[in-house]
């Protein structure tokens, strides 16, 4: 997502992983930075506030892929892309 910010600018992002490790060493490289990382969160609950979500070596692990997105659109401004 780092490289996305810097290529194509947007206002927020969350980043979601399950991975404790993952999340410190991404939290370590944020600096000041509209990404948030957290440790996998119900993303039910997130406001639509993000402009970006994307998917990277998670799909094949997931159950019900229409579930996913249908849940990931929900953290979507309007016109977010997925």
């Amino acid at each position: 997502m780092r490289l996305l910010l810097t290529l194509k600018p947007f206002r927020h992002a969350i980043g979601v992983d399950i991975a404790v490790d993952s999340i410190a060493v991404a939290r370590s490289l944020a600096g000041v930075s509209s990404i948030e990382d957290e440790i996998a969160p119900d993303l039910a609950t997130c406001p639509s506030r993000s402009d970006i979500a994307c998917s990277y070596e998670v799909i094949y692990l997931l159950p019900d892929i229409d579930a996913h997105a249908a849940t990931i659109c929900t953290t979507l401004r309007p016109r977010g892309v997925y």
